[in-house]
Formats: structure tokens, C-alpha cells, sequence
């Protein structure tokens, strides 16, 4: 068995003497450190530091340098121009289907004189989109009983219940009848029956 050398250490009372009182002993061949000064560091690193001054907060925006300024700047520059898009009016957004009136009653043929001819007004931007303009140019409402449906924007058109088309922008009513469906009138609507 190989026997290395070790050093013994040794812990100081608080008054820095070794325990058995003297400075200097060799333990197995081995030499002790000498006792330390009070107050002194281990391998003779010199005294503890005294008490420190108090630290002072740093300020947050006194000591940044000229680069920290301009991305300060910039940031705040960003951010403003963010709310300001975000307030910008929209334009309305284009519905993904035309909107049509659909009769209270599909049946139901108001009593009234329809003034012919007439023309169907599609307009996908307009508030309302299908109208029937008469020949005195007056708009008139259109009903549509419960079952036409009506295209899409990009194909701005009136079906039936079977898919046909009955009408599409300047499509021309002259008579109680569209593509055979009857059609009557008030003083300021039309109705478009599926009878």
C-alpha cells in the first residue's frame, strides 16, 4: 500500500492559536501551517474588507449612451406609429354573399299596380344591394319569397330554388311574370313570388 503524504489542517479558536498552544509542530513529518493574525485571510490574502459605502440605484435612463438613446427613440417611434394603423379607418368589408329581402309570406300578393317596365339594380357596394328601378326612376325594395337565393359578390345574380338564374344586374321586368315566377307591387316594393 502506497502512503501519499497529507498535510494536516487545523482549525483556530476564535483568538487564532492552535489547540494544543503552539505555533510551529510537525504532525508525522509533516509541518503545520503557522497561525494565522486575527482577521486575516487564508494563504495570507490581507484583511477583511471595512464596512462598504451604501450602493447607489442606478437611474434608469441618465447614463445611456447615445446608442441606447436612438433605440430608445426609435422604439417609441414604433410604437406610436402601431396605434396610430390601428386607428386608421377600414373601408367595410365586402359580404361573401349578396343579401336579398325575403317575403313575411311567400304567398301572399300585396294589392297594387306594377309599373312596367322596370330594370333589376344589383350593386354588391350598395347598402341595398338588389333593387328594381322603375321606369320613372324611383327604387323600389324587392321581396323574395323564402327559397331564391342570391350569388356572391363576384358573381352578383338572384337563383331560384332550383338554381336558375332570374335575375342579374339591369335585367329588364316587363310584365307580372319573371322568368315565370309572378310578380307584384306596392308603391315603394315589388314581390317576387314562387308561384
Amino acid at each position: 500500500m502506497s502512503t501519499r503524504p497529507y498535510v494536516v489542517f487545523e482549525l483556530s479558536n476564535a483568538m487564532g492559536a492552535a489547540e494544543d498552544g503552539s505555533d510551529d509542530e510537525t504532525v508525522r513529518g509533516q509541518q503545520r501551517r503557522p497561525k494565522r493574525a486575527p482577521g486575516t485571510l487564508a494563504r495570507g490574502l490581507g484583511e477583511w474588507p471595512g464596512p462598504t459605502a451604501p450602493r447607489r440605484p442606478t437611474p434608469v435612463f441618465s447614463d445611456l449612451t447615445a446608442n441606447q438613446s436612438v433605440i430608445k427613440q426609435i422604439a417609441l417611434t414604433m410604437i406610436a406609429l402601431l396605434i396610430l394603423a390601428g386607428c386608421s379607418i377600414q373601408p367595410a368589408p365586402q359580404p361573401a354573399r349578396l343579401t336579398i329581402r325575403t317575403a313575411p309570406d311567400p304567398n301572399a300578393c300585396p294589392a297594387g299596380g306594377l309599373l312596367v317596365p322596370m330594370r333589376f339594380k344589383i350593386d354588391p357596394s350598395a347598402h341595398e344591394q338588389v333593387v328594381a328601378i322603375a321606369s320613372t326612376g324611383t327604387p323600389l325594395l324587392v321581396w323574395w319569397a323564402p327559397g331564391f337565393q342570391a350569388g356572391d359578390v363576384t358573381d352578383p345574380v338572384v337563383r331560384d330554388p332550383k338554381g336558375v338564374v332570374v335575375a342579374r344586374d339591369g335585367e329588364l321586368l316587363d310584365g307580372p311574370r319573371l322568368h315565370g315566377y309572378q310578380v307584384c307591387a306596392t308603391a315603394d316594393s315589388i314581390y317576387v313570388l314562387l308561384v
